[in-house]
């Protein structure tokens, strides 16, 4: 049952469930950990939440005096909820705190902390250090008293009833989103929070029966009120996990509602896009079940009814009703809720806003302009709760308006705040006004929103004022104005101009940026700054790197874009004041003048997205791969590895980003890392060897000590077992030695001309410092073994194509190529490495071609660096700076010892999960045909000219998804446009190096991982590159658990002319060899070998003239006007991407 209505403090209420219902859980906490296993999940019942509030209250007792302000600085969890009611019962006022994600200066937080006199900061002992540099280092900051609440006993008795206070008693200050420099602290008593409850819990139609599910931020008003006051009014369970648990994973909040049996949630209008977007993983929406969900109210923000619309479409098959939809609106000062929907009727009929012609073009006094109200149609958001009274005023008469007629919303109700804490002059302003004529004597909240009244249903148009929305919560624009101008002298005081677009038309501005609705209506923050004198483009680099970091210390949100301007260029009015309507228009228009040599702002966007940071070689450190995958989720090719993610505009969807940018080099890491390890150099240390965060693949806590401890030596022995990936390669040599698909052709950049004896010596420098090299795998038992050479004399042919009359010199060349490549190794004697000189007159090439047994393609650009600086190093009789390398021999031991210990259990059920039969065949060929078309292969190619290469990589950037995701999500959309099939699996390699101590060995470690798509549950484009991204992070996770183990768990037998699980691949190629000083280029040869792995492996490759791609296949298997189709159909889809964006169907035609 529901509190009484006797009960009139917060406390009394928590008491009466602890004495009423002692054993009913209170709340449930998912961690990450607890995602895929709900038992897993934290819980505390309402006897135990009542005893850790006694317990912190009594530790406050001893700390500070009745009425202090005490800041609660947690993550989210059980432990929050139970310090904001330790406040309550020491009679204290919480005020409570985000605390900074990254480690620059938290201006917010000190702003807070300094406005509310805070005498006490309740936290954990894991957050406890950071909190003191925040708050104890600041001045008149110095007195402030820290807890970590986790060190204290884990309950205690009461001392005295006196402690649940009284109902006009502050129970805590909620301090608006908005302002940093003029922080407003909304003073909410218990009275206030128990009305709004009761007035929340009634709408509703909520009782102890049932179960609300919320990733809502506990911090703000939305979160705290419906998502654990009104609950514990109520009496139910609630189960609560982090929001960036839910930005990682929307659909995790959708499953826990089903496996929690949640009845009822709330979201602002941003969940419901991201519900959608990341709805393309077929596999889990099979299972969801929707039809307990009662009811979902959605407020905090705009509410825009196609967000509405695609959620209830997207997850009707799932049970999902659209009338469970109830729109809501409210605002801190009047604690929450002040309207909402009847629950059951939906998100009601949209209506166009009426028009606001007769307002002026900018009322100076109030602000009220015919701009200022929502273009479009808005959807109701309800009648006043309970003894709640609306009312609409003339901002400027205050006079009420009739119905229909747009003006400022005015509420009185119990809910109403005290006022501002401090901020006497302004309470009275603005919680104390009167309407004219109204004879009753009521007083009002003045909310400063803009709307109109149908039919007794409220429908907000707008913002009395410029306030920006970023995610739900509110920054004026005046503060962020401020931050820019303020951030370099070079920038006019006092003359900028923030607003707001949507992405759609932030990205239609751009030059091949056509809008892709990338975020759906999500908003993009602009500001327009007028320069105090002429600027060069330096400048204004230098200028907008400042800018950026000073917008996201000081305000937490990313600047998406500053525009630079000449002085006297911003919009104004007569009296001087900002017209930021007027320079929004000009903005979307891309009128205004900007300075710095860029032209126009959308040309330096363009510019930058044209300039991605470097893609990391083969032997880039986990630093250099963290950070280029730092630089291109803030598209910031710039950022420093000492340079704080977040200060720079990183965000927690950048952060997703990131991380699975990393991944597709290697290096994987959990996003909450990356809160703790700001920057690139930061976080590598914690991810790598020695680090206490493990590595990529850590997914256990033994695991993560393996990955980190180094590799013990094996002792030495006649031979050695193989590794898991090198069995898969094993096992098609010993079925037949003839074929040459293992062979990797290269060229090595030596200076002209050639010295074969001075190259000898370098060969024979190289492969005594790598054992791999000198590797051969004789037979026994029916197996290959590793057998290390002492010495491996490599054969050095010379070919001389000077002077030779009547041959055309490329196709010599060609021949010579081809030659090398065509024969194939005996493993078992070795060796197995070839190279060549040729003498051309264009100068001197060295070839080279090796076994993929003891090297994959990394390791070729290692061979080629360690020889060309070994080469170089004998020429100036110096000797070569190599450091020294694992050797293989243990690292396979290590890998099968890891294989064979039971840890990998956890990636052993994710693939099992992404596997479940039946699995499809991709491409599937006749078996007959399979064995009479041999294994002879061809390849067609084409290239992506620059242009639209560019397009394609400002396209993905503007996606917040990488290029090669973009590109491989192409290639499944080809594949199922020209089959027709649903279900479709593509393998594709991961680099398998996410140890550092192997970062510059040579040996077998990459791994074909399988990636599926069932597209019934992609409709578009989006949605398939969203399920990539999300699995190529997974499985980077997980990618210790071998192709072929996968395949014996799925129960597929081993097949001579098929590759377990799937046999079509796709790898997206960088080759950015970094070479020593001076050292002559040569590109990495990708000659295609006789006999083709794979039925068809589709590349796509960096090219000097834009991206190159090629298809391999097996010429039995397939006509060549076939593959060659597929490459133009693959053309064909970037074309539309880039003329469309990411909502192209993927049902679409392409080809006749």
């Amino acid at each position: 049952m529901t509190i009484s209505p006797t009960t009139t403090t917060l406390t009394a209420a928590l008491r009466a469930r602890a004495e009423t219902t002692p054993d009913r859980v209170a709340f449930r906490f998912i961690t990450d950990a607890a995602r895929a296993r709900p038992e897993d999940a934290l819980r505390i019942d309402y006897a135990g939440l009542y005893g850790r509030a006694l317990a912190i209250a009594a530790a406050l007792a001893e700390t500070a005096p009745a009425g202090a302000r005490v800041m609660l600085l947690y993550p989210p969890g059980i432990e929050y909820v139970a310090a904001f009611f330790g406040c309550l019962y020491a009679g204290m006022v919480a005020v409570p705190a985000y605390p900074p994600a990254g480690v620059g200066r938290p201006d917010r937080l000190l702003s807070i902390a300094a406005d509310a006199q805070a005498a006490v900061y309740l936290t954990i002992s894991e957050m406890a250090d950071a909190c003191r540099r925040w708050l104890t280092q600041t001045d008149g900051q110095s007195g402030i008293v820290g807890i970590s609440t986790d060190q204290l006993p884990a309950a205690a008795e009461e001392k005295s009833p006196a402690a649940s206070g009284d109902a006009g008693q502050v129970a805590f200050l909620q301090y608006t989103s908005g302002s940093t420099g003029d922080p407003k602290g909304v003073m909410l008593t218990h009275a206030n929070l128990l009305a709004n409850t009761r007035a929340l819990a009634h709408r509703l139609e909520v009782g102890p029966d049932d179960r609300q599910v919320s990733w809502l931020p506990p911090y703000h008003d939305m979160g705290l009120i419906a998502g654990i006051l009104q609950p514990v009014c109520s009496g139910h369970e609630t189960v609560l996990m982090a929001p960036l648990t839910f930005l990682r994973d929307p659909l995790c909040w959708l499953e826990a509602i089903d496996r929690f049996g949640g009845t009822y949630c709330g979201a602002p209008n941003f969940a419901f896009d991201l519900c959608v977007r990341h709805a393309a993983s077929p596999g889990r929406l099979a299972e969801l079940d929707l039809r307990g969900l009662r009811t979902v109210f959605t407020g905090a923000e705009p509410i825009r009814p196609a967000s509405l619309a695609r959620f209830a479409d997207w997850f009707s098959a799932n049970g999902f009703r659209s009338s469970a939809f109830t729109p809501g609106y409210g605002l801190a000062e009047s604690s929450l809720v002040v309207t909402m929907r009847q629950p059951g009727a939906g998100a009601g009929r949209a209506v166009q806003v009426p028009s606001a012609a007769s307002l002026q073009e900018t009322d100076e006094d109030t602000g009220l302009s015919a701009a200022s109200v929502a273009r479009g149609c808005v959807v109701p958001v309800g009648e006043p709760v309970e003894d709640c009274v609306v009312r609409i005023a003339d901002p400027a008469t205050r006079r009420p308006c009739p119905d229909g007629i747009v003006g400022e919303v005015w509420t009185s109700n119990p809910s109403v705040a005290l006022g501002y804490w401090g901020k006497p002059e302004t309470s009275v302003e603005v919680f104390q006004a009167r309407l004219e004529g109204d004879e009753t004597g009521r007083r009002y909240l003045r909310t400063g929103d803009l709307g109109f009244l149908i039919d007794g249903e409220l429908h907000i148009a707008g913002r009395l004022k410029d306030v920006i929305i970023v995610r739900g919560e509110n920054h004026y624009p005046q503060d962020l104005e401020e931050t820019v101008w303020r951030s370099d002298p070079r920038l006019r005081q006092g003359c900028a101009a923030a607003f707001t677009v949507p992405a759609t038309e932030l990205d239609s501005t751009r030059p091949g940026g056509e809008a892709d609705g990338e975020a759906g209506e999500d908003e993009r923050v602009v500001v327009v700054q007028e320069v105090a004198r002429p600027i060069f483009d330096a400048d204004a680099d230098a200028i907008t790197r400042t800018v950026r970091k000073q917008v996201s210390t000081v305000h937490g949100i990313p600047l998406d874009e500053l525009v630079l301007i000449r002085r006297g260029a911003l919009p104004k009015t007569s009296s001087g004041k900002i017209r930021r309507r007027a320079a929004r228009q000009a903005f979307v228009d891309g009128t205004l003048p900007q300075v710095g040599g860029a032209g126009t702002a959308d040309q330096r966007h363009t510019s930058a997205a044209e300039r991605p940071a470097a893609v990391p070689d083969a032997a880039a450190s986990v630093r250099d791969r963290v950070l280029h995958a730092l630089r291109t989720a803030l598209r910031l090719p710039a950022l420093a590895a000492d340079d704080d993610f977040f200060e720079w505009g990183g965000d927690s969807l950048r952060a997703v980003e990131a991380a699975a940018i990393a991944a597709e080099h290697g290096v994987g890491f959990d996003v909450h890392l990356l809160y703790r390890h700001a920057s690139a150099a930061a976080l590598a240390r914690e991810i790598g060897p020695g680090g206490p965060g493990g590595s990529s693949a850590a997914n256990s806590e033994e695991l993560r000590r393996m990955l980190r401890e180094a590799i013990t030596p094996v002792a030495d022995a006649d031979d050695y077992p193989l590794s898991p990936i090198q069995r898969r390669w094993a096992a098609d040599y010993l079925g037949d030695q003839s074929k040459t698909w293992g062979n990797m052709s290269f060229d090595v950049p030596l200076d002209d001309p050639v010295d074969a004896d001075r190259l000898a010596e370098a060969v024979t420098q190289v492969w005594q410092r790598h054992e791999s090299l000198r590797t051969v795998f004789p037979e026994r038992g029916g197996e290959l073994r590793q057998r290390i050479l002492a010495h491996a004399p490599v054969p050095v042919a010379v070919h001389e194509l000077r002077g030779l009359s009547g041959l055309d010199p490329a196709r010599k060349l060609e021949t010579v190529r081809t030659g090398l490549a065509a024969t194939s190794f005996d493993l078992a004697t070795g060796p197995l490495t070839r190279l060549a000189i040729v003498h051309t007159t264009d100068g001197d090439l060295v070839l080279g071609v090796m076994h993929h047994m003891i090297a994959d393609g990394w390791s070729v650009l290692i061979v080629r660096r360690e020889l060309t600086e070994t080469y170089r190093a004998l020429e100036n009789d110096t000797a070569a700076k190599l450091h020294p390398a694992v050797r293989y021999r243990d690292y396979a031991a290590w890998h099968s010892d890891l294989e064979n210990s039971g840890i990998l259990e956890t990636a052993r059920a994710y693939w099992q999960t992404k596997l479940t039969p039946p699995l499809p065949r991709t491409l599937p060929v006749d078996d007959e045909l399979l064995r009479a078309a041999g294994t002879r292969g061809a390849s067609v190619s084409a290239t992506v000219p620059g242009p639209l290469a560019a397009a394609t990589v400002r396209l993905a950037a503007a996606s917040r998804i990488s290029t090669a995701v973009l590109l491989y999500a192409a290639f499944f959309v080809v594949l199922h446009r020209r089959t027709g099939a649903q279900d479709l699996i593509i393998g594709t390699p991961l680099a398998g190096r996410d140890r550092e101590d192997i970062r510059d060995a040579i040996g077998m470690y990459i791994n074909q991982t399988p990636m599926r798509i069932r597209f019934d549950g992609c409709p578009d484009f989006r949605a398939v590159a969203r399920e990539l991204q999300q699995q190529l992070v997974e499985s980077v996770v997980h990618q210790r658990w071998q192709l072929d183990r996968m395949a014996q768990d799925a129960g597929i037998a081993p097949e001579p002319d098929r590759f377990p699980v799937t046999s079509v691949f796709f790898s997206k190629m960088d080759f950015d060899d970094p070479l020593p000083a001076g050292a002559k280029a040569a590109p990495v040869v990708r000659l295609l070998p006789t006999d083709v792995r794979f039925h068809v492996m589709f590349y796509a490759y960096e090219h000097p003239d834009g991206l190159r791609l090629e298809c391999r296949y097996r010429h039995g298997l397939f006509p060549e006007e076939e593959m060659r189709g597929m490459v133009e159909d693959y053309l064909l889809v970037l074309e539309e991407l880039s003329a469309l964006g990411l909502d192209v169907p993927t049902t679409a035609v392409v080809h006749p």
